[in-house]
């Protein structure tokens, strides 16, 4: 199941968000290493404020999160602008139709094929919670093979610029297109439409 949610009560001890903060803590910290922000065995950067919102895959028996993705407005800080410019061949844009994802992954702890549908279960949820908020762009920086992986899958996809290697790895950026055909060829690709809890009341909410 997923869930659409913001920041605000939803960041409470044992919350679904809280959960997210601690799977990205024990993928990036403990298994990748990175150097980033870290509190209570929970990763936080300069972008998880207010203005962040995430889409979050828990778990269809228990309710446990086992993966999720941070959504940024570019009319907001993001990290393509402010921290990698130079990863674009085109200006960075800031436009309300234009959001950025980041932190995307699934528990690393799930058996491969769980892994794997958890990680189809988000990437369906955001074309069809982009195509609900009218938002037509959605950029990622991401591993190569993730890149390869959108290609494969038929959806469309741009790349942005050309590779760069990080202390983490290779990572390129790009945007998915987020239109009614690229919607309806994800929820085909991946099997089904998915259903976002707390997507109408945050539509609601931005009307």
């Amino acid at each position: 199941m997923l869930d659409y949610v913001t920041r605000g009560l939803h960041l409470i001890p044992g919350s679904p968000l809280d959960e997210y903060h601690q799977l990205r803590y024990k993928l990036y910290i403990e298994q990748e290493g990175w150097d980033v922000p870290h509190i209570d065995g929970r990763e936080y950067d300069q972008f998880d404020t207010p203005k962040a919102s995430y889409l979050l895959c828990r778990n269809d028996e228990t309710g446990r999160v086992i993966g999720g993705v941070r959504i940024l407005r570019t009319t907001d800080p993001y990290m393509l602008k402010d921290i990698w410019p130079d990863m674009l061949d085109i200006p960075a844009p800031e436009a309300e139709d234009i959001w950025e994802g980041s932190r995307f992954h699934a528990d690393p702890g799930l058996a491969p094929e769980d892994r794997r549908k958890a990680l189809q279960e988000l990437s369906a949820g955001l074309y069809e919670l982009t195509y609900r908020f009218g938002v037509n762009k959605l950029f990622f920086v991401m591993p190569p093979r993730l890149a390869k992986s959108w290609f494969d899958s038929g959806l469309p996809f741009e790349m942005l610029g050309s590779e760069k290697h990080f202390n983490t790895g290779p990572a390129v950026a790009g945007w998915l297109l987020c239109t009614l055909e690229a919607r309806e060829l994800a929820h085909a690709f991946y099997g089904r439409t998915p259903e976002i809890h707390g997507l109408e009341e945050a539509l609601e909410a931005a009307a």
